[in-house]
């Protein structure tokens, strides 16, 4: 079985993936399940040119060499195993973006612009993205929604990814990368971020879906 077949099967047939006899069984235990109607499959993921430093480890080391065309063909794979969407969790990392900016210097990765890799794939094959409107300073969620600093940054970024890139089929909407807040209920501080940010992005992306 090819790995991306075993990938889009995982789960469904754990005892064909030990017995080889059986593994022909996999593809029909499948189609049964997908044709189930109650059964929604998963359709959308995250995705990331790095993660943070303390977790990212050979990870991080490994995405900094992939080029554009390893970029292209890692977000073919990501829609060959059934995914529609995809979440982009920050287009900066420390202050630093990992596209061409005039904002600030650009992350050394193994192409000029990981962006534009991800996102030209994803128009070809169909898949819509959430681009991310972060990491431009504090990592701690709180934080970054109170900081006037860190806003004026994060528009500033909006305003240049919109003119780069929201000509994109696969530019769907944003996603504002931080946690919900909830205390039980949405602090105000969270409504007033969501808020403000998203009549920002329709001011730049009218027709956008926001994921927050």
């Amino acid at each position: 079985m090819r790995r991306r077949d075993f990938i889009r099967y995982l789960g469904l047939g754990s005892v064909a993936v030990t017995i080889p006899e059986a593994m022909h069984a996999v593809p029909a235990a499948a189609t049964t399940l997908c044709s189930d109607k109650k059964t929604k499959p998963i359709s959308g993921s995250w995705f990331e040119f790095q993660h943070s430093a303390a977790e990212g480890g050979y990870w991080n080391e490994a995405l900094a060499h992939f080029t554009a065309d390893q970029w292209r063909r890692k977000v073919f794979e990501i829609r060959e195993v059934g995914m529609e969407y995809l979440v982009l969790m920050g287009v900066a990392r420390a202050g630093k973006p990992f596209y061409p900016s005039k904002i600030a210097p650009r992350i050394p990765m193994g192409c000029d612009d990981p962006l534009e890799a991800v996102l030209s794939a994803a128009d070809e094959c169909g898949i819509k993205f959430f681009v991310s409107n972060d990491f431009w300073g504090d990592l701690d969620a709180y934080n970054m929604m109170l900081d006037k600093g860190v806003q004026t940054v994060r528009f500033q970024a909006m305003e240049e990814i919109a003119e780069r890139y929201s000509h994109h089929a696969c530019f769907y909407g944003w996603y504002f990368p931080n946690e919900a807040m909830l205390q039980p209920y949405f602090v105000d501080a969270c409504v007033n971020y969501v808020n403000e940010t998203a009549a920002f992005a329709q001011r730049l992306t009218p027709n956008c879906v926001n994921l927050i």
